[in-house]
């Protein structure tokens, strides 16, 4: 039995964000649907393999680096919980300590 994902909302509103800016910075949803494909496989893998992604000094949190992005996600006894989606440009202070 495959162990449920759940998306929170700020890393829906991360994704959204993310996925927004490249359209208008690249004038096509090319580039944002490559990315989203990405993000969506990283997910299947974290379902599949869920402690192989970064420890966090935070219990049962974990990392997933993808390019320029870390895919934040708590293991749960039945589900994964999406937290966030870091772009690892940005000031790390909002991730703090966690990895």
């Amino acid at each position: 039995m495959a162990i449920k994902i759940e998306w929170t909302n700020t890393a829906i509103v991360n994704r959204k964000k993310i996925l927004e800016y490249y359209i208008k910075r690249n004038k096509s949803k090319v580039y944002s649907n490559k990315l989203n494909a990405l993000f969506n496989e990283t997910v299947v893998q974290i379902q599949r393999f869920p402690k192989a992604g970064k420890k966090s000094s935070m219990i049962n949190i974990r990392g997933r680096v993808i390019s320029n992005y870390i895919i934040i996600y708590k293991i749960y006894i039945d589900k994964i919980s999406i937290l966030r989606i870091w772009d690892t440009r940005q000031n790390p202070i909002i991730v703090g300590d966690l990895f």
